[in-house]
């Protein structure tokens, strides 16, 4: 980013906790920038390495001392960020989404997790689930009635089987992956956004990102309690927050009875249906059996990382360990989860 400094125009700009980024305007060009706060490096390298197999938009230029990265300014991603596709289309073609997953899923290799990057948002965040369990909030203690069922176990219960399943040694299926398909890193153009995470990751931490974005922003709690780009996306929240309700919670000293609605809009379910199937079509049967069991724990760590789900109101973390409990003893391999998207259709 050295030699003849042109003037240029800023004409967009948005600070999250992570970067600061935004669109400048050089002659009639216009630039997309990002200042990154932290993970600089692992935004470079992830860029370099995912460009060989997916469409990405051109990296101009970058200064390493600034922490700042000049990709080109390309309309389309803003245009048919999935996130406005979701939410604004009547019918959807998930194709337009998924075609980019085709040949990375099927060249799959075995890796030690550990090696996986997107470990970022797994092993390297279970210190929250101990801060959880030392928040002494008693609803954690009181065994469980979810939507009539007794689950014979307290949500503290499975905080504890969530953290011996993420974080023991094992061997996985890793794929190169932009790392954080959420959407609005992915678009209905076949472009990807935000390189942090990119390079070969655990599956099982790709698809818990994915399910739980798609089923509506994370259960509709990304929305509600942003601390990154999703402050752009609030307007959606009001929509969303229609497809999850609770209908009423019944506490004793010993039981926490939890009874509630949910439901997955059909631009949302049609996707993820087509994901699952991808996945069953592209990776050996014998190899997924060995992860299938694994799926539901990350889905459900998905679900109450990163959001702190202690600073939640009590209706909403209500929810979300209603939701973990359906979560842990609904799913058990991929048919049951196919069997959870269509029963909350």
């Amino acid at each position: 980013m050295k030699g003849k400094h042109h003037k240029m125009e800023l004409i967009y700009l948005k600070k999250t906790n992570k970067s600061i980024y935004g669109i400048l305007k050089k002659h009639c060009q216009k630039i997309f920038f990002k200042f990154k706060k932290e993970n600089f490096d692992l935004e470079l390298n992830g860029y370099f390495m995912i460009k060989k197999f997916y469409q990405v938009p051109k990296l101009l230029a970058f200064d390493r001392e600034r922490k700042i990265l000049l990709y080109e300014y390309k309309k389309i991603i803003h245009k048919k960020l999935l996130h406005k596709i979701l939410y604004t289309q009547k019918k959807i073609h998930p194709n337009k989404v998924l075609k980019i997953y085709q040949k990375p899923f099927k060249n799959y290799q075995l890796l030690q997790e550990k090696d996986c990057v997107n470990q970022l948002f797994f092993a390297n965040r279970l210190p929250k689930l101990d801060d959880y369990l030392l928040s002494n909030n008693p609803l954690f203690l009181k065994n469980l009635v979810i939507n009539g069922g007794d689950l014979h176990c307290s949500f503290a219960d499975m905080l504890r089987i969530i953290k011996i399943n993420i974080a023991k040694e094992k061997q996985t299926i890793a794929v190169m992956t932009q790392g954080d398909p959420t959407d609005i890193n992915l678009t209905y153009s076949r472009y990807i956004t935000d390189f942090e995470c990119a390079g070969m990751n655990s599956l099982l931490g790709e698809m818990a990102v994915f399910l739980n974005n798609i089923m509506i922003n994370g259960f509709y709690f990304f929305l509600k309690y942003p601390t990154s780009t999703y402050t752009e996306l609030t307007h959606t929240l009001s929509q969303t927050k229609n497809n999850i309700k609770l209908l009423n919670a019944i506490e004793t000293p010993t039981t926490l009875a939890i009874h509630f609605e949910y439901h997955i809009p059909n631009n949302n379910q049609k996707l993820l249906l087509a994901y699952i199937e991808l996945i069953k079509k592209t990776i050996p049967a014998e190899k997924l059996k060995q992860m299938e069991s694994d799926l539901k724990y990350y889905l459900a760590f998905r679900l109450i990382t990163p959001k702190n789900i202690t600073e939640f109101t009590k209706e909403d973390l209500l929810l979300s360990i209603g939701l973990i409990g359906i979560i842990i003893h609904k799913i058990s391999d991929l048919e049951s989860l196919i069997q959870f998207i269509k029963e909350y259709k």
